[in-house]
């Protein structure tokens, strides 16, 4: 009898480490479905606006911009991690957003389609 006494212990501890784990692999994969990289960071790899998908990198590189591509744009949402995603007023669906985050501004052209 004292045997199975101590399996119910290891047992529930067992079985709470596999749905910790098995929340971390939905969150992880559930950020890389959205941006492309595997932690949520403010300036992603990929950034979704207005139901489209826009790319923060060139070959690679990110594709940096100054304060003044900020003309005519004002904050229209927020990216996973916390950058503000800058786009053009009024309802026209842009064909590039600018992100912000820490002082770094990028261009994120269109990435494919229309």
């Amino acid at each position: 009898m004292r045997r199975r006494r101590r399996r119910w212990p290891a047992l529930v501890i067992g079985l709470g480490l596999c749905v910790v784990a098995a929340g971390a692999i939905v969150f992880f994969v559930q950020v890389h479905a959205a941006t492309a990289d595997w932690w949520p960071t403010a300036i992603p790899t990929r950034v979704q606006y207005e139901g489209r998908d826009f790319t923060c990198l060139d070959g690679g590189r990110p594709i940096h911009v100054d304060s003044s591509a900020l003309i005519g744009r004002e904050a229209r949402g927020r990216t996973i991690g916390g950058g503000v995603i800058y786009a053009p007023s009024g309802s026209d669906l842009p064909d590039g957003v600018i992100v912000a985050a820490d002082g770094d501004l990028r261009f994120c052209p269109l990435s494919g389609g229309t």
